[in-house]
């Protein structure tokens, strides 16, 4: 576990964010611990992974770096004064500092929030779909049987129809 003041030690020596930088401690992330950063009128999100997730870590950065390039708000990392977008903490965990996305948490509770978040996605993957991050795992098939699915009662139901309409174009 990074402490607050250690987050803003390294906010301050690798990003240059230092008087007036407020940090509250936000562990929002899957597998990580956050931070939600502001400075000046701006934000952002520091991340923090355990060394074991660091390489992960990286790609996922690397494909929100390419996402940000395409104009879409995926959280792409910003670089350290030195130039990478990873620094090490004092404990070994790999800390980056990320882009905020402003706007508001999306359930997909109703039709038009489901649509933008499928809609999304279909940018997503048509601007990765020629990509290549070194090193990234490619997503496996979707299964619709995956426990995770259960996120939220329609994802599973939604996610049943896409694979039965991708199976019948084929």
């Amino acid at each position: 576990m990074i402490s607050d003041e250690t987050i803003r030690e390294l906010l301050c020596r690798a990003w240059g964010l230092a008087g007036g930088t407020r940090v509250a401690r936000h562990d929002g992330g899957m597998g990580s611990q956050t931070w939600i950063v502001d400075q000046g009128g701006r934000r952002w999100v520091a991340k923090s992974v355990a060394p074991h997730l660091a390489e992960s870590f990286a790609h996922g950065l690397q494909v929100a770096q390419l996402l940000g390039e395409a104009g879409i708000r995926a959280g792409a990392p910003v670089p350290a004064l030195s130039g990478p977008v990873t620094v090490d903490a004092t404990s070994g965990d790999r800390l980056a500092l990320l882009t905020w996305v402003p706007g508001s948490p999306l359930t997909g509770a109703d039709e038009g929030e489901q649509r933008l978040i499928g809609d999304t996605l279909a940018r997503v993957h048509r601007v990765l779909r020629d990509q290549t991050v070194q090193g990234a795992q490619r997503f496996h098939w979707v299964d619709p049987a995956a426990p995770h699915l259960v996120v939220r009662p329609w994802v599973r139901p939604a996610v049943s129809a896409a694979v039965g309409a991708l199976a019948a174009l084929q």
